[in-house]
């Protein structure tokens, strides 16, 4: 007997990666797309292409799977022209929304709790397709579908050996600085907010568990771990365990507000969720999968951080957000660092700029 399939799309990132290492000890073919080239292996064949292109998409969905399992990020009308190919040839199809579509509130959110699109007033971001807000319409879109074969998981921020993040700030920009000597910069709104970090594999395993769940059928669940921090008592943990691995003083500037003029593209996300206090209940997924203990993220990030340390730098850096960071705290990359005219000219623009 032929065993069923699975189709995992853009499975390489900080979840699919894990999904797939669970997967090669499953009973399933699995397919995975991904950009790059990677070597297939066991039941695992891995199909190079881009999954927004809706001619090598048709040609993956000509088969039939058991789940369809999608990493891939879309505009909501690009996506409202895919789901109904996604749900023609599928048993179940995971759609991955976020838990930052839920609106602000100091409260535990559960899958019941209001989200931006229902509640915010603020005209300007409405106008948007923010990831929070592109998310919640892409919900409506499937549940406006004339099929229920879907399961809606919410993860929140998620991290791994691939991604590690403070406030709004991802690895390449914080991390760095830390590995290079430099300041790290944070502020105090949000060092004061609490959060919620789920590991990359606890989230992967959460997924793998409600394959073939009928109960999820039709469902949102979230999954995230349940301990929530205070991004103070995250940067108290990556700043021990820096030091741990460099074996001297991490510097950290603490600003009274965070510098989003300088990053612009992220005062969205600043705005409508990393000032809110952010807790959630997963009791819906442990009442579907059964008792689950999530990774202690004190224990997880302290992991992760030790990964980075001992393996190389595996995403790119950008020259001007350094410069960004070097204006803030007053100092400067050391230029012999730097290794193409190019990024010396974007250093040097964003650094002396005002």
């Amino acid at each position: 007997m032929e065993k069923h399939k699975i189709l995992v799309l853009g499975g390489t990132g900080a979840i699919g990666t894990h999904l797939v290492n669970l997967l090669k000890d499953s009973v399933y073919n699995v397919i995975v797309t991904s950009r790059r080239y990677h070597q297939s292996s066991r039941n695992i064949t891995y199909m190079q292409g881009n999954a927004h292109d809706l001619n090598f998409l048709c040609k993956l969905l000509s088969k039939r799977y058991k789940a369809i399992v999608n990493f891939m990020t879309y505009r909501s009308d690009e996506f409202e022209t895919v789901v109904p190919l996604l749900l023609k040839a599928t048993d179940q199809y995971f759609f991955l929304s976020s838990c930052r579509s839920y609106a602000g509130s100091d409260e535990i959110l559960d899958e019941h709790a209001s989200q931006w699109l229902d509640v915010c007033k603020d005209e300007e971001y409405l106008q948007t397709d923010d990831y929070a807000l592109a998310k919640a319409r892409q919900e409506r879109i499937l549940r406006n579908s004339k099929y229920s074969n879907y399961t809606i998981v919410r993860p929140y921020l998620t991290y791994s050996e691939q991604r590690l993040q403070l406030g709004f700030f991802e690895q390449n920009s914080w991390l760095l600085r830390a590995m290079l000597g430099k300041t790290i910069v944070f502020s105090d709104d949000l060092a004061k907010k609490y959060t919620t970090l789920t590991y990359g594999k606890d989230v992967a395993m959460a997924i793998f568990l409600l394959i073939g769940k009928e109960q999820s059928l039709g469902e949102a669940i979230n999954i995230t771990c349940t301990k929530a921090l205070l991004w103070k008592e995250i940067l108290e943990i990556y700043v021990d365990e820096l030091e741990k691995c460099f074996g001297h003083k991490i510097k950290v500037l603490m600003l009274q507000k965070a510098p989003i003029e300088d990053w612009p593209s992220e005062r969205w996300t600043y705005k409508y969720d990393r000032l809110c206090n952010r807790r959630f209940s997963n009791q819906k997924l442990i009442s579907i999968i059964g008792k689950y203990d999530f990774i202690d993220p004190e224990e997880g990030l302290r992991h992760v951080i030790r990964t980075f340390y001992k393996e190389p730098f595996r995403t790119g850096f950008s020259w001007a957000q350094q410069a960004r960071f070097d204006r803030i705290t007053g100092e400067w990359l050391p230029l012999i660092k730097i290794s193409s005219i190019r990024d010396y000219l974007s250093y040097m623009k964003h650094r002396l700029s005002r």
